[in-house]
């Protein structure tokens, strides 16, 4: 009889074949019981000021190979990769870019989907966020001049130069830009700036006042909202620079005159927040490296020039490092700043700085409250209250119904009350990180969530309505022994407005 259909041997190999790959594709389905993805970033998408302080995280939703989530992790600046170096805290990747981020620039994050997790599962997709440091519109600001105010003119065919923030309208220069005494000539942009040519030759020792009305526009259609009037002089330049004023910049912009100490007064200028920054205004340009080698800090870092090198009336200082909130340092401005003629200053000039300002304050623990029996019900579930000062207090956990029977696991709650900066709230990723309670065996607390809201206890603990009030949810596990139980808030818990404490908290009880 004759055979028909596949050989024996072929059948066997096809269905060999079909359970090798049935196999894996179960192993697969077993592997993956979760998704491997990014849970949360930062900053988060959107316009964002202060970009010295902008912080670049992912946090995973598994345990990540760290090695290929570097491989593939990018940020970019308006297309430009950006070079930096990573820092792990478990799940969470903290990128530090080697240069500050800078402000009027877009910014793309992503991770590839060839990222893994230590088992070699790739994320379930690509991840891709956007965020900017470029303000969505904005007045054109004058940032420099030259001549100065009160500076010399060389030459009697001598340009004048003003640098905005964006390119001026060439027609509001026509029409909103005069000089008294009056003077012809034509204006001409080159970029952000303005450069004027004069028709005519400017008179040797004639003082010149040049205006710029408040209805002088840029290119972005938005006036400059206020008038500027400087005065400069033509002729041989035999005058000293002096500092004409020193002025506190804040990260939206404003300035403050700094009150300048002489001798027989103590004068203080508090209200210096960690992201203020220091501003000079000179007679003149005068040549920024003298300015960074007279200026000094005493009781702070060193102070760093955002200036650009070369000639500039008035220059930008940050410092180095934050400054303690609470401490007192020193500006000094030695003699020897210099202007283009060589002629040099001669005074030193001393402002004193509080750093006390309301938005850099850290975060610090206020106190702590938790029921004594999270199983009964509302109003009935002994709310304990501790400070840090309630040191070996008597934290009454106890076996039993409604309680925390032993070795039975009981959903905890633990609400923490922190004193904090004006209109900041806890960093709750920060705290997770940070929060842990050692309680030898006790007994053992598992963090499992942490909530800026949604309390479970509706009404704040007495007396603390006005404190940064968060909870953690988690699991207490009650055992027989007894002993010292720490409730410990480790040292860099940080908040929305970037402060960081450089101090641990802890509360410890007695079970």
């Amino acid at each position: 009889m004759k055979r028909t259909g596949l050989p024996r041997r072929a059948l066997l190999i096809r269905y060999a074949l079909f359970c090798v790959t049935a196999g894996a594709l179960c192993s697969c389905d077993l592997l993956r019981d979760s998704p491997f993805t990014v849970a949360a970033w930062t900053p988060g998408s959107g316009y964002h000021s202060g970009p010295q302080q902008i912080s670049v995280s992912l946090l995973f939703s598994g345990d990540p190979d760290m090695a290929s989530v570097e491989r593939n992790f990018s940020l970019a600046e308006d297309g430009v990769s950006v070079r930096g170096s990573f820092e792990w805290r478990g799940r969470l990747l903290v990128f530090h870019p080697l240069a500050p981020l800078e402000a009027n620039r877009d910014y793309t994050i992503g991770v590839s989907a060839a990222a893994s997790d230590f088992r070699g599962l790739s994320l379930d997709d690509a991840f891709s966020g956007s965020f900017t440091t470029r303000p969505p519109s904005s007045r054109p600001e004058l940032v420099s001049m030259d001549p100065g105010p009160f500076g010399i003119l060389s030459g009697e065919w001598g340009k004048v130069r003003l640098d905005f923030s964006q390119p001026p309208a060439p027609v509001s220069l026509r029409d909103h830009v005069s000089f008294s005494p009056s003077m012809s000539g034509v204006w001409d942009v080159e970029g952000n700036a303005a450069v004027f040519t004069p028709g005519m030759k400017w008179t040797t020792g004639q003082r010149y006042e040049i205006h710029i009305s408040s209805s002088f526009a840029g290119t972005t259609g938005l006036s400059i909202g206020k008038d500027i009037t400087s005065v400069f002089t033509a002729g041989a330049d035999t005058v000293k620079p002096f500092l004409i004023a020193a002025r506190a910049l804040s990260e939206d912009g404003n300035l403050r005159d700094l009150a300048e100490e002489i001798p027989g007064n103590y004068t203080e200028n508090a209200n210096w927040e960690s992201n203020t920054r220091l501003v000079l205004v000179f007679s003149e340009d005068v040549d920024t490296f003298s300015v960074r080698s007279a200026l000094s800090v005493e009781g702070a870092s060193t102070p760093v020039s955002e200036t650009p090198p070369g000639m500039a009336g008035e220059m930008i200082f940050s410092l180095s490092g934050t400054p303690v909130w609470g401490s007192r340092f020193l500006f000094r401005l030695g003699p020897g700043v210099r202007d283009a003629a060589g002629n040099e200053s001669e005074n030193t000039r001393l402002f004193r700085i509080y750093a006390d300002g309301p938005c850099s304050k850290p975060p610090s623990l206020v106190g702590m409250r938790l029921p004594m029996a999270p199983g009964k019900g509302a109003g009935e579930q002994e709310l304990a209250v501790y400070t840090p000062g309630d040191l070996f207090a008597d934290l009454p956990v106890q076996n039993g119904e409604g309680r925390f029977p032993y070795g039975t696991e009981v959903s905890e709650w633990v609400e923490l009350y922190f004193d904090t900066a004006e209109g900041a709230s806890i960093d709750p990723l920060s705290l997770m990180e940070l929060f842990r309670v050692e309680a030898g065996g006790a007994l053992s607390f598992s963090p499992r969530s942490v909530r800026l809201n949604g309390f479970s206890e509706a009404a704040p603990a007495p007396g603390w309505d006005q404190c940064e009030r968060v909870e953690i949810r988690g699991v207490l596990v009650n055992s027989t022994g007894g002993g010292v139980v720490s409730f410990i808030t480790g040292a860099g818990l940080r908040d929305s407005l970037g402060n960081r404490s450089e101090k641990a908290f802890r509360i410890s009880l007695l079970k």
